[in-house]
């Protein structure tokens, strides 16, 4: 069913419209960062980007997808700017249903940081829906086409992925 999911995906990404609009970090005031939080270590490395962003004068929200099931197992709690969500988010074919993940994703935010690293559709879904003015993410996949500013990594690690985007949002668009 990934084929009708996809096709769902791409006739609603025609009808999108957003302001695209290459920002860096002294004009961005918002971002939403979309991130794999089954990996704890991605956690804390989103964590610690989130309060970079702070630091730096722009409000970060970031919304992790947790793909575990079962009974044991326990779904991070949303706190002030982290949110979760799992499976029992997301219908069959993969496309979020949940109200807070469906309001983030409809949210006007100057950036939209993408680091999905595991390639989940639903990730990819909420990226490509994004009204964010300016999208980055690493150079592969759904990502070469759904973000405008897309970074090549030698090593693949989430945290190369932070470190470039650290790099390159703080010198584009400089003026000299």
């Amino acid at each position: 069913m990934k084929w009708l999911a996809t096709y769902i995906l791409k006739q609603k990404a025609k009808k999108l419209k957003r302001k695209v609009k290459a920002m860096n970090l002294e004009q961005a005031k918002t971002a939403l960062i979309l991130y794999d939080a089954t990996i704890a270590e991605n956690d804390q490395l989103v964590r610690k980007l989130s309060q970079f962003f702070k630091e730096e004068g722009v409000k970060a929200e970031c919304l992790g997808f947790f793909n575990k099931k079962g009974k044991k197992v326990v779904v991070p709690k949303d706190e002030l700017n982290y949110h979760y969500f799992s499976p029992l988010d997301i219908n069959w074919l993969k496309i979020p249903k949940n109200d807070k993940v469906i309001e983030l994703k409809n949210k006007e935010v100057d950036l939209l940081i993408d680091l999905n690293l595991s390639n989940y559709f639903t990730l990819e879904y909420i990226s490509t829906l994004s009204k964010a003015h300016f999208k980055i993410g690493s150079a592969s996949n759904y990502r070469t086409e759904v973000c405008d500013l897309t970074l090549s990594m030698d090593e693949g690690s989430l945290a190369e992925l932070i470190k470039q985007i650290k790099k390159y949002l703080s010198i584009i668009n400089k003026r000299t």
